[in-house]
């Protein structure tokens, strides 16, 4: 991890635009100019010392299905060190109206998905955590507007996982999280109190199939036309973690 200063910083990257105006720790959408001279466009997203060392191990893993992370570095001013992921710009390609959307904003738009896309959309979900899972990793903020359209196609999308700033490396040793971390609707109940696992985010994939083919959490609505689909999210989505592991 390099260190740099605040002005080194500053000629290294453009900052366009503040994408979180009410945190703390900002993420930025910035461009870089690469070494042939062409603009890049990244995400730049301040994190902690903790959530650094993950975006490194993301770094030294490639997913199609999670926005690459391309370094971690330490900005040093006079008063203090910042730690920052330079992350992919997930744009959709053949998108027709804006550039970067949502799986959120892609069910707005379009209706909620069919049966056949709505697993492939899980499936390419499952296989991007898989590995981050087997590191021992657990993402914990999983939802709609963190799966990000790769490839707009209304029968096929693809997709990619980003913000992995409320991920954790699981530690069997802490009996609970100090800190609670997810979105309601999405957020396993038993972050809210008791040790996270991986279920924490199978539990959201579970509300995330039921998002695609219902437009609504299931807490507001259950899918019911397919009995092996309403299995599927019922067993993700059961409240103990032990009973609804696959």
């Amino acid at each position: 991890m390099r260190n740099i200063t605040q002005q080194e910083f500053e000629q290294e990257y453009c900052i366009i635009k503040d994408l979180s105006p009410d945190k703390d720790e900002k993420t930025y959408l910035a461009m870089r100019e690469l070494s042939d001279g062409m603009p890049f466009t990244v995400v730049l997203k301040e994190t902690s010392q903790k959530i650094a060392d993950i975006y490194e191990t993301l770094g030294q893993m490639w997913n199609p299905y999670i926005a690459d992370t391309y370094e971690v570095f330490t900005v040093t001013d006079n008063t203090k060190t910042r730690y920052i992921a330079v992350t992919e710009y997930v744009y959709a390609e053949n998108s027709p109206e804006k550039e970067c959307v949502s799986l959120f904003e892609f069910i707005e738009q379009n209706g909620v998905l069919s049966e056949k896309t709505a697993l492939s959309v899980g499936i390419q979900i499952c296989k991007g955590l898989f590995e981050f899972h087997r590191k021992g990793f657990v993402h914990r903020d999983l939802k709609p507007e963190n799966i990000m359209i790769s490839k707009y196609d209304l029968q096929n999308p693809e997709i990619k996982i980003i913000d992995f700033g409320g991920a954790k490396h699981l530690n069997f040793y802490h009996n609970a999280d100090l800190t609670v971390i997810g979105t309601l609707g999405y957020q396993a109940p038993e972050t809210l109190s008791s040790r996270t696992t991986h279920h924490a985010d199978i539990y959201s994939i579970g509300c995330i199939l039921n998002f695609m083919l219902t437009a609504k959490e299931p807490s507001i609505a259950m899918y019911e036309n397919n009995f092996h689909i309403v299995r599927i999210i019922e067993k993700s989505t059961n409240e103990d973690p032990l009973t609804s592991l696959f």
